[in-house]
């Protein structure tokens, strides 16, 4: 499943390209390991690590791409995967 699909199912289009570009390697991490419905209930799990905010959640209130929520959000995806 590619990112914007995932997205569409989850109901987010983000709008800004470094939101697109971290969706992008969070799923490519994910896709490695993981089918479709995987990943798509991964994006709405809460995570404790997250402050309790699913995955999504994490990337809505994120305010740009060096936001530490980002960085445990790609550690998480790659210990998922693993």
């Amino acid at each position: 499943m590619g990112p914007e699909e995932l997205l569409v199912l989850l109901g987010w289009i983000p709008q800004e390209q470094w939101q697109r570009q971290i969706v992008q390697q969070v799923v490519d991490e994910l896709n490695r390991h993981g089918e479709a419905s995987t990943v798509r209930r991964w994006f709405r799990r809460p995570q404790a690590s997250l402050g309790r905010r699913t995955p999504l959640e994490a990337l809505r209130v994120a305010k740009g791409p060096q936001d530490p929520l980002l960085q445990e959000l790609r550690r998480l995806a790659g210990t998922a995967s693993s």
